[in-house]
């Protein structure tokens, strides 16, 4: 059978041919469409997979900028480098989800992603990492850059990063600290 799978704005952004029971969930039948359609190696920004069934998927660096994966369950999945910037998250299900190296500037699902923006920077943070801007590290590196080895390291990163830092970082890890996102 073939399922199309629809952008955010209503247009095609794959169509694909998938085997699957035709009264089969529709998240089922949307989860064997995005499987085929990162088999192929089709750009998926800006896709409506919302309450997609990709539990296990390999999304090793898939570009899922912009995507709706509301409600989609993502357990088990290998997010892995994968562009989520802008992506809908929310209520998503990342339970045991690779996210190592994935752009995690998102719209979080509130519980293994959580993301803020202050002042200049998009942040997102997972149980271990944080990425401020496009600078992604692990959250207890980041607890030290009030030291001077950190104090230069956070200097280098971009202009106005230190003073930034000066300004907001005690704040946004005093954040994590108190709302933990879940492993």
């Amino acid at each position: 059978m073939k399922l199309e799978i629809k952008t955010r704005l209503g247009g095609i952004a794959f169509t694909a041919e998938i085997e699957c029971d035709s009264y089969a969930p529709y998240s089922t039948k949307l989860g064997l469409a995005v499987r085929a359609a990162l088999e192929a190696k089709a750009n998926l920004r800006g896709a409506n997979l919302r309450w997609a069934d990709l539990r296990g998927a390999n999304l090793r660096g898939a570009n899922l900028s912009d995507a709706n994966l509301r409600g989609a369950n993502l357990s088990d999945a290998n997010l892995s480098s994968a562009e989520l910037s802008e992506a809908n998250l929310s209520g998503a299900d990342l339970r045991g989800a690779n996210l190592s190296g994935a752009e995690l500037v998102a719209t979080g699902n509130r519980k293994h992603l959580k993301t803020m923006q202050v002042d200049t920077w998009d942040i997102g943070y997972t149980h271990d990492t944080l990425q401020i801007g496009c600078q992604r590290h692990a959250i207890e590196k980041r607890k030290k850059w009030n030291t001077p080895a950190g104090r230069k390291w956070i200097d280098s990163m971009d202009e106005g990063a230190l003073d930034w830092a000066d300004k907001h970082l005690d704040l946004v890890l005093a954040m994590i600290d108190a709302s933990p996102a879940e492993k």
